[in-house]
């Protein structure tokens, strides 16, 4: 063999072994900064963390590939997560230093039983994370300051976690403020069927200033709950009625609320334990009907109604496919957050068209 044939050989052969190689399952990614800047990156989607060295500031994270997921990582602790063909948004926009990302149908990484939540800050900056339902604890890595958290579906309920120990309860379909607002550490979701929320559980709402807010569940079993969210409350609400609960607050306050009312904390205090019980039937208002609120998957609440045409508030945000009202001689008529106006007379089932989440509710005899 000539010298140049020998020498020329070894010059592809070298920069073959110089150049990176694209490997078939490698995913592109485009990152996108301000003024229509922006490079491509390809990562192994095997999940191995892969390093950025391109130092532009970005702003928005996109990839055209299905059945990839991938998660990066910011100079200033962002994590932004891209889920198969999707555009996302960098909250606040900075430069990304790694990312990693896989197959979602070989590693299941994400399944089907997963809950998409929306983490939503302050000039609508905002990132997506998926949560397992199967109560997993799970870390959120974004430091973006939170004020509001949404969810898009139904048939689960999430808490979340803030880094000043706030605590926020998604449940269903529905956008919840944070307060105050806050990073947020952890989350974690299940599903909700009738016997993970039990029928009997009470729905109390705490109130704080400036409309703050948060709701939480109670067993009407007496059994001591904590609460963990540090707002500071002022106010204490139940749309339950035949449900009496005490709370105690951090510095001694003890309140209780007796079925179906709003009773004020004195002096304002975040509160830290509570424990509800079912009245007895000499205290439940023998008028009192007790309505069933179904769902889809068997999910299910009951609320107790009295029956002289006071409007109660339905805060149990399920949505509801038929209402149920078991007495005889009575009739109720419920408004849903659509519009929907369903009344049911007794002893009878009715369904709600089309299905919706319930906001109040009124009953005569």
């Amino acid at each position: 063999m000539k010298f140049s044939e020998i020498l020329s050989l070894s010059t592809v052969l070298a920069l073959a072994s110089a150049a990176p190689v694209k490997r078939s399952n490698d995913v592109e990614i485009t990152f996108i900064g301000a003024a229509g800047a922006q490079f491509t990156q390809s990562f192994p989607t095997d999940g191995t963390a892969t390093s950025i060295s391109n130092v532009l500031s970005i702003s928005h994270i996109s990839s055209s590939t299905e059945g990839v997921e991938c998660t990066f990582t910011g100079v200033d602790s962002s994590s932004t997560t891209v889920d198969g063909v999707e555009y996302v948004d960098v909250g606040p926009p900075q430069t990304q230093v790694s990312g990693s990302c896989w197959n979602v149908y070989t590693t299941q990484r994400r399944g089907t039983e997963d809950a998409w939540i929306t983490f939503i800050g302050a000039a609508d900056a905002e990132f997506s994370q998926s949560f397992p339902l199967d109560g997993t604890p799970t870390a959120i890595s974004n430091v973006l300051s939170i004020s509001h958290i949404s969810s898009s579906a139904n048939g689960y309920e999430c808490t979340f976690t803030g880094i000043d120990g706030s605590s926020t309860t998604v449940a269903g379909a529905e956008e919840v403020d944070v307060g105050p607002p806050q990073t947020q550490v952890s989350g974690t979701c299940y599903k909700v069927y009738a016997k993970t929320r039990r029928s009997a559980d009470a729905w109390i709402t705490f109130i704080g200033a400036a409309d703050a807010e948060f709701s939480q569940s109670f067993p009407t079993d007496g059994t001591p709950t904590s609460i963990s969210n540090v707002l500071s409350i002022s106010h204490i609400s139940s749309s339950s009625s035949g449900v009496e609960c005490t709370f105690t607050g951090v510095d001694g306050s003890s309140t209780t609320v007796d079925g179906v009312e709003e009773v004020d904390v004195g002096p304002p205090q975040t509160q830290v334990s509570g424990t509800c019980h079912e009245l007895p039937a000499q205290r439940r208002r023998s008028s009192d009907v007790k309505v069933t609120f179904i769902g889809a998957a068997d999910a299910e609440f009951v609320q107790y109604f009295p029956t002289d045409s006071q409007v109660v508030s339905i805060s149990n945000v399920l949505s509801i496919s038929h209402i149920e009202v078991e007495a005889s001689g009575v009739t109720c008529t419920f408004g849903g957050i659509d519009n929907s106006v369903t009344t049911v007379t007794g002893p009878s089932t009715v369904d709600v068209g089309p299905p919706q989440t319930q906001v109040s509710g009124y009953c005569w005899a």
